[in-house]
């Protein structure tokens, strides 16, 4: 499947709604949405990875999941936003 081309008002809405609560939150809320959509092993990558890069050093294994968040929260949007404006064409 092709990513569909982000725009950036999918980013800057994103990045607001991230903006509005703690980073630790956002992280968890995201985690937590990857294992109810049956995501569990993109959950194992992306915290193994975290893991990897950033070895005892949580704030910027925090940064990092924030960052993949808003990637695919981004991606999402964008998603929806092209399926919404489809059914009213």
């Amino acid at each position: 499947m092709k990513l569909p081309e982000i725009k950036e008002s999918c980013v800057v809405a994103q990045t607001a709604k991230a903006g509005m609560i703690d980073p630790t939150q956002y992280a968890a809320e995201f985690m937590k949405e990857l294992i109810t959509d049956k995501q569990e092993s993109l959950v194992s990558v992306i915290v193994a990875s975290a893991d990897l890069m950033y070895p005892d050093d949580r704030i910027n294994q925090l940064k990092l999941l924030s960052a993949i968040a808003l990637v695919v929260r981004s991606i999402n949007a964008q998603i929806e936003a092209n399926e919404l404006e489809e059914q009213f064409r």
